[in-house]
């Protein structure tokens, strides 16, 4: 446990002791066994009061939530303060007058009849205990959520638990109908949170029981992984003869053109005839494809996943690979086995390994390097596992970055990630990267040299969005720059969307990649799609407005010169791919190009282009159906009505109701 974590502690205490409150709870915030913040939970009569703080990668949460709550635990008053880990105070309230119960938030503003549980904007892991209190005394384990939705508890398992002597027995429940899935958390004897677990990401758990993670995260995980596996034998079918696709339109990624009227069949899981369709009508068994478009797999090329359900989000939405740009690496090559021989459901995955320095801006990295043979090290594990690419993020030191690109191309694996702090997009392209995450570091290289220091904070970020109009993108040193990008042949899986969602958007309003799920996504994710980005006022927001729209235009120059492009999102599994597209044919690429960009070109790029990234003879079956044409409107990727998985069949709405969305409409 670290020094700065105990000397937080202590003030804490120190300071309720002072007050005269009891501590209902103290936690340990939690990456993979080391302490990035703290939560503190004191009570007095009706009065609860949460602080909450934790580190990722330099940037994070710094929340203080003070409840007033009924004699049910339902929240009737809440004031907040503090930091949402962006530089942007939370802007939410609740009050409650003449019965009824008044909210302001970032993203809204109501009031309702008292009764229903009022679920925060502002997320703390102390939010889904409170929730799970009061559904344990409900008689079907139910309560209308406000703003909107309806949440309901189950009850899993339980499990007695010893640390220093001590021992409780605390029970895992499942709150569903406020997230995409289901989600866990273990609460104690008096319903307090007990522990909030993950494989990938952040763990909060009562202090002094540390020790007690591993094995609560195991009975955790088989419980989840029964669900996930039963999901897939369900929810999969294998047709024992051929498949045939009539009078369907495919989009020939190799020629970028759509071919019209054609005959695809589908054979175990190859694809074993592409040919015009030559003959009328559609016989019993097979499938019509009059007025829809078959589509080879798309892929994300800039993706985290944080759960099973991850792999379920990206198929339902047409993402058949991906590419893991940073994870837990037992839980990820775990994961890849599984969606490979079909014990999950979830796309074929690269896997880059994420290895930064050592610094107080990396503080999620499990890989750390300061010097020549902790580099060699990291790169031999990730060879050795199975891995296609060393992700260098922002804190590598710089002078590690020939050797690291020596070495791992020597293992046969790519190298790529963030442009470490010190040096610019030009540098890692000398070195000899060989692709760049993130739009951001292409802008960056075209800012003052002070700012290059920077960039492994937030300010990689802040930035840009407050400069980038300020480029002269008709500049000869801009030119050049692009010209020489595209003739050393680098990548940029450019994530507009991260950038647009940051720059553009106004607390309030849905961000744009969100919009088009509105109707199907629970209440709760879209109120969180509402939270704003960086802009704190309507200035600030034309002028990282004006930001953006110079950043989508230098990727388009740098496309124009024959750069590559691939898309990635960083964002929500799956349903955000086709805005990324969007945004690209925005900026003034070509439709059929970009649906090249989503399906050829990165399995050109991880050399799994003899498989994949096309419907023709002999290549896997990783295709799906969408009515519409997207070289048309390419929003129509999202209309899918079937989906195959290395010759395994899905239907779109069953997936989505696992998911915990509403279906699509037909």
């Amino acid at each position: 446990m670290s020094r700065r974590y105990l000397l937080i502690r202590g003030a804490s205490l120190v300071a309720m002791f002072l007050a005269g409150v009891a501590s209902a709870a103290d936690y340990v915030v939690l990456h993979r066994s080391q302490p990035v913040g703290h939560m503190s939970v004191q009570e007095a009569g009706d009065a609860r009061t949460v602080r909450y703080t934790a580190r990722n990668n330099g940037r994070g949460p710094d929340l203080e939530l003070v409840w007033s709550l009924d004699s049910a635990g339902r929240p009737r008053e809440l004031k907040t303060s503090g930091d949402t880990g962006i530089g942007v105070p939370p802007v939410e309230e609740l009050s409650t007058s003449d019965g009824r119960l008044h909210w302001r938030s970032s993203g809204d503003a109501g009031q309702a009849r008292t009764g229903g549980f009022y679920l925060p904007e502002t997320s703390t892991p102390d939010n889904f205990p409170m929730l799970a209190r009061v559904l344990r005394k409900t008689k079907d384990h139910g309560i209308d959520l406000l703003p909107a939705g309806r949440a309901t508890l189950e009850d899993v398992v339980s499990r007695e638990v010893s640390s220093g002597g001590k021992t409780q027995r605390v029970s895992l429940v499942l709150i569903h109908g406020v997230a995409l899935g289901p989600s866990p958390i273990w609460l104690d004897a008096g319903g307090e949170l007990f522990a909030e677990l993950s494989r990938t990401g952040i763990t909060t758990i009562r202090a002094g029981w540390e020790d007690t993670a591993a094995s609560l995260l195991s009975a955790q995980n088989e419980v989840l992984d029964r669900r996930d596996h039963d999901i897939a034998k369900q929810l999969g079918r294998k047709p024992t003869g051929a498949t045939v696709f009539r009078h369907v339109d495919v989009f020939d990624a190799e020629a970028k053109v759509m071919r019209r009227n054609m005959r695809v069949v589908i054979a175990g899981n190859r694809i074993s005839q592409v040919a015009p369709d030559d003959t009328t009508g559609v016989s019993k068994g097979e499938i019509d494809g009059t007025g829809r478009t078959l589509m080879p797999g798309l892929w994300d090329m800039h993706v985290h996943l944080r759960s099973t359900l991850d792999g379920l989000l990206h198929v339902a939405n047409g993402v058949l690979a991906a590419r893991d740009m940073g994870n837990d690496i037992d839980a990820v090559t775990r994961w890849r086995k599984e969606f490979n021989d079909g014990t999950l459901i979830g796309p074929r995955l690269a896997l880059a390994g994420l290895v930064d320095g050592r610094a107080a801006t990396s503080n999620l990295v499990s890989i750390k390097v300061t010097n020549a043979s902790e580099l060699t090290q990291a790169i031999e594990t990730l060879a050795d596992r199975g891995y296609d690419e060393l992700k260098i993020y922002s804190s590598v030191p710089v002078e590690l970055l020939p050797q690291a690109v020596k070495e791992a191309h020597a293992h046969g694996l790519r190298v790529g990630g963030h442009v470490p702090a010190g040096i610019r997009f030009d540098d890692v392209v000398r070195v000899g990267f060989d692709d760049v995450s993130h739009l951001n570091f292409a802008v960056l290289n075209f800012l003052p040299d002070e700012v290059q220091k920077q960039t492994n904070t937030l300010n990689r970020m802040l930035l840009p969005a407050k400069l980038g109009a300020t480029i002269d993108l008709d500049s000869p040193a801009v030119t050049q720059s692009i010209k020489n990008w595209c003739e050393r042949g680098i990548t940029l899986d450019a994530t507009a969307i991260v950038l647009e969602a940051l720059f553009t958007t106004r607390r309030g309003e849905v961000a744009a990649y969100a919009l088009p799920y509105v109707d199907r996504l629970p209440p709760t994710v879209v109120r969180e799609a509402k939270g704003g980005g960086l802009p704190k006022n309507d200035e600030e927001r034309a002028e990282y407005t004006a930001s953006f729209k110079r950043a989508m235009e230098l990727l388009r120059r740098f496309h124009a010169c024959g750069g590559r492009v691939v898309p990635g999102t960083d964002g929500m599994a799956g349903l955000t791919l086709p805005h990324e597209l969007e945004l690209y044919v925005a900026a003034g690429i070509s439709p059929l190009s970009v649906l090249q960009l989503a399906t050829l070109e990165p399995a050109r790029m991880m050399k799994r282009d003899r498989e994949l990234g096309s419907i023709a003879e002999g290549k896997l079956a990783d295709v799906f159906l969408v009515r519409g044409d997207p070289s048309i409107d390419i929003g129509n990727l999202r209309n899918i009505e079937l989906i195959v998985r290395d010759g395994t069949f899905y239907d779109p709405a069953a997936l989505d109701r696992a998911i915990g969305m509403k279906p699509r409409k037909p």
